[in-house]
């Protein structure tokens, strides 16, 4: 979706931390059930480092894909994909570390 935007949209990265105290994996029956009176915390960092990332890998990959018009590769798309989770995922990390503690 980010690749067909006319225009990149804005990225709000979130880190979301708890769910390990509401759904453990080695609860008992019944499994299906979230345990309560756990807390979920959600966090939302700030969108303009990361939105400016991947507005600039996806306008230099849509800049390369008008002037090349090179098609030999079975997934033309693949390497700006992995470039794009790259960044998220490490805009996650970062603002995790920081709600942690770890930075």
């Amino acid at each position: 979706m980010m690749l067909r935007a006319k225009v990149p949209p804005k990225v709000i990265p979130v880190y979301l931390e708890g769910f390990d105290d509401v759904m453990p994996e080695n609860r008992g029956f019944p499994k299906f059930l979230p345990r309560l009176g756990s807390k979920i915390r959600v966090t939302f960092g700030d969108p303009s480092g990361i939105t400016r990332d991947a507005g600039s890998i996806i306008q230099e990959w849509k800049s390369k894909s008008q002037t090349s018009g090179d098609q030999s590769k079975s997934d033309p798309e693949a390497e700006v994909r992995i470039a794009l989770t790259d960044v998220l995922q490490r805009a996650v990390q970062r603002l995790g570390d920081k709600v942690t503690g770890k930075q």
